[in-house]
């Protein structure tokens, strides 16, 4: 580690692959202490200061449950992406299928129960934060040893709601094996939401808002102290969140579409509203809603992610953004190719003329502060 960059802040992401990816390989925990190929292990963590982040339970899309292979850094098959998400032409590729309530039920329960053998064989080296004394010590541990880490702590997330009843009756029983974080949709319908179709060039505007199931969700989380995430949901839905929450309005990985025009990415007036509500938005490294010409493509320069992140600060200001990497779930830049490069992206934005309150915020305070308000009402 070099000495500049053991002066940097660690990083607090908001979404990463990671529990998928090992899920897919046979659920074998130990690679993620010993180093494995992708984007995120502990090695990794610890050399590009890597703190925590949201971890995703993804349920893929029924024919791709049992595959590996989709993208590498080097744009060829390989087995860092994520199944089904990252189509070959996202100009036409189909929209993706509903998963019925029944599968999602058991991929998400073998995914929480690989996520708890991850913590017990880790013994110190993975926290898995619920409450607000863990944020307490995560903001503690973040100031007192910018870059380097203690362990990686991590907030459960659910990419996706199919695994929630539509009824919402099993919605406690995640929440009581650590569910804190809920994204409403991936980016195909289900029972509250719709996600945006994959589609350059394009907007979120898709579909229509949420259902009445979708409301009383937004609300049963709100009450419980659950942070939502409006990644992947599309515009009308968002605006329906932005009139039933009352919470600051979270996206944890996305783009600025002024800059990439995919319908992954958010409008101007979604990024200030998220910045009047005092919510947080991570912005995604995934080349494909980098990029301004939408191109799976891994030489996609760091002045392209910076570009998207002052885009960003400038309409929401900078206590509203954050990183949302998609380790493990998208093809990232080749100078940001994993965890360990975090580095680069901080001094980057130092070059840039961040002060040091600022590259703070945005590498971890940011999240933090969300987190506070979705968990402690």
């Amino acid at each position: 580690m070099s000495s500049q960059a053991s002066l940097l802040p660690a990083f607090f992401d908001g979404h990463n692959d990671t529990l998928l990816r090992l899920h897919l390989a046979d659920s074998d925990v130990e690679p993620f202490f010993s180093g494995r190929r992708g984007h995120l292990d502990l090695p990794k963590a610890r050399a590009g200061g890597f703190g925590g982040g949201f971890f995703a339970v993804f349920v893929p899309n029924p024919s791709d449950e049992d595959l590996l292979d989709l993208v590498d850094d080097k744009g060829s098959k390989g087995a860092v992406g994520k199944p089904a998400k990252l189509p070959w032409s996202r100009d036409n590729a189909p929209y993706s299928p509903p998963v019925d309530a029944e599968t999602a039920v058991r991929i998400a329960t073998e995914v929480m129960d690989l996520a708890e053998r991850l913590v017990s064989v880790g013994k110190g080296r993975i926290v898995w934060m619920k409450d607000s004394s863990d944020l307490d010590q995560a903001e503690r541990a973040f100031r007192s040893m910018p870059h380097d880490i203690d362990a990686v702590r991590l907030v459960l997330h659910f990419e996706g709601a199919e695994p929630i009843r539509s009824d919402l009756s099993n919605l406690e029983h995640w929440y009581s094996r650590g569910l804190r974080s809920l994204g409403l949709v991936w980016s195909r319908r289900n029972d509250f939401a719709a996600g945006v179709p994959f589609r350059y060039p394009s907007t979120p505007d898709h579909f229509d808002g949420l259902t009445a199931a979708g409301k009383d969700l937004v609300r049963a989380c709100d009450e419980l102290g659950i942070l939502l995430d409006l990644a992947h949901l599309n515009e009308r839905g968002f605006w329906d969140v932005s009139r039933t929450s009352t919470k600051p309005l979270v996206v944890t990985h996305a783009g600025a579409l002024s800059v990439c025009p995919s319908s992954r990415n958010l409008t101007d007036d979604q990024i200030r509203a998220i910045g009047d509500s005092d919510g947080v938005v991570g912005v995604n490294l995934h080349c494909g809603d980098l990029r301004t010409d939408g191109r799976l493509n891994s030489d996609t320069p760091l002045e392209v992610v910076i570009q998207h992140i002052e885009t960003m600060v400038g309409l929401a200001g900078p206590r509203h953004v954050a990183l949302g990497s998609d380790f493990d779930g998208a093809l990232m830049p080749r100078c940001l190719s994993d965890a360990s490069k975090l580095p680069t992206l901080l001094s980057g934005l130092k070059d840039r003329g961040w002060k040091d309150d600022a590259l703070a915020a945005f590498a971890y305070g940011n999240w933090l502060r969300a987190l506070r308000a979705a968990w402690e009402g």
